[in-house]
């Protein structure tokens, strides 16, 4: 996770966080959004100097997950870290 979260932030301000949330095949894991950079390289743009206004999460989901678990999982993640707003 990087950036702003809820609680840094008023979620019905016109200035709300953009919310990204990173996922991935089969073949890997949220640690690969790290090892391979890309994690890195959105949270080094997403400084305050461009506004720093992007919440980017990477989230691990099992190879067997369907759309019910997804679900139940943005869920979770609602009023925790992500506002729940398309």
């Amino acid at each position: 996770h990087c950036g702003p979260t809820l609680h840094d932030t008023n979620a019905n301000q016109e200035d709300a966080p953009t919310e990204v949330v990173l996922l991935h095949g089969a073949a890997f894991t949220k640690t690969d959004w790290k090892t391979s950079g890309i994690l890195d390289t959105f949270c080094e743009i997403n400084n305050d100097e461009d506004g720093g206004n992007l919440l980017l999460l990477a989230l691990d989901l099992p190879v067997s997950a369907d759309g019910v678990e997804l679900g139940i999982a943005f869920d979770s993640l609602r009023n925790q870290l992500l506002s729940g707003s398309p």
